[in-house]
């Protein structure tokens, strides 16, 4: 082949690929960033599936919301981001960002996702219905109190850095230990 028709391949070669990519952006809903979003994404992939419907998993929420914020008041000296959404989308701080097809996906119940918003909405707000004690400040981790889920790695982890500190709803929330 000669050079002009290496050139030529090329050039073809990237312009199949710049529409290949305008027809793929086309056709995807461009994803929303904003604080009420990410932590209701987090809300409702990080809860059971009938979340929504039971009024006494709103303490559980507002808990994983205390976690995320607590996070995030701590912020970079403490190895977290100073946003919402860098909290919650921080690699491997909450496990369902690792999977691809929910990492920027709304939820498909459009009452569960509703609520999951409301509730975001009312956090950032600060407005809680639960309290949330002083004692409780310190919490800055949670596993399912099921261990369903949770990889030998993760419990060793937690075993050997955090101290349980209550357990709501289907979650075990920690405090680091004291070194």
């Amino acid at each position: 082949m000669t050079k002009t028709k290496v050139v030529r391949s090329i050039n073809l070669l990237l312009i199949f690929a710049v529409v290949g990519i305008f027809l793929y952006v086309g056709k995807n809903k461009p994803v929303k960033m904003t604080d009420v979003a990410c932590l209701a994404r987090n809300l409702a992939y990080e809860t059971l599936l009938d979340s929504h419907l039971r009024p006494e998993s709103r303490r559980e929420l507002e808990a994983i919301m205390h976690v995320v914020f607590q996070r995030k008041q701590l912020g970079r000296k403490a190895g977290f981001s100073n946003t919402v959404c860098g909290v919650v989308y921080q690699r491997a701080a909450f496990s369902w960002t690792l999977k691809h097809k929910l990492r920027y996906k709304d939820p498909d119940n459009k009452q569960r996702w509703a609520y999951m918003r409301s509730v975001a909405r009312d956090g950032l707000a600060g407005t809680f219905v639960y309290s949330w004690p002083r004692s409780h400040e310190c919490i800055i981790s949670y596993k399912r109190a099921d261990n369903k889920g949770v990889g030998k790695k993760p419990a060793i982890w937690f075993r050997a850095r955090m101290r349980p500190v209550i357990v709501i709803g289907s979650h075990e929330f920690f405090c680091p230990k004291k070194r």
